[in-house]
């Protein structure tokens, strides 16, 4: 949610320099459009590598418990 909030107030600080005819390059513009959608990709293959990891994580833990003792 953090991460959310400061690419949304970073997308508002460079359409208030444009409001203000302030001059940002086209690659900064572009970087900063492309934010949310790069974050929303990160998002999705967080959860889709933690999906394909449920398996291990369990053997993971059954061998934790066996090798601890208890």
């Amino acid at each position: 949610m953090d991460i959310e909030l400061d690419y949304i107030d970073l997308g508002e600080r460079y359409r208030t320099l444009q409001l203000y005819s302030i001059e940002v390059s086209e690659a900064d513009q572009g970087r900063v459009g492309v934010l949310s959608v790069k974050w929303s990709e990160l998002e999705l293959l967080a959860e889709t590598t933690d999906t394909s990891l449920v398996k291990v994580k369990k053997k993971f833990g059954k061998t934790t418990v066996k090798g601890a003792g208890c």
